[in-house]
């Protein structure tokens, strides 16, 4: 059940300053739960169980997400959020 490359994720990174080289899927699955949990009652979510299944949109939301969440793990200091990945969480 792979919805997320590393393509995917990269593309929402600056990759000169930081890249993924692999898929952290604690963090993909938290991320799956929370945006088709977000999701599910208003769309039929029960088909999209990988990429090809999952519309682009969605597939893009959950890339944009992780990367905030990777790039906030590599560059923030003390708990405090980087702006640039507090903005792609939002």
């Amino acid at each position: 059940m792979a919805y997320l490359g590393v393509t995917n994720i990269n593309n929402w990174l600056a990759t000169s300053k930081y890249s993924v080289s692999a898929v952290n899927t604690d963090m993909e699955n938290n991320a799956v739960a929370l945006v088709l949990g977000k999701l599910d009652g208003r769309y039929a979510i029960e088909e999209w169980v990988d990429q090809a299944s999952t519309p682009d949109m969605v597939v893009s939301i959950l890339a944009m997400l992780v990367a905030a969440w990777e790039y906030d793990r590599a560059v923030s200091e003390d708990g405090e959020g980087d702006s640039y990945s507090v903005r792609l969480e939002r």
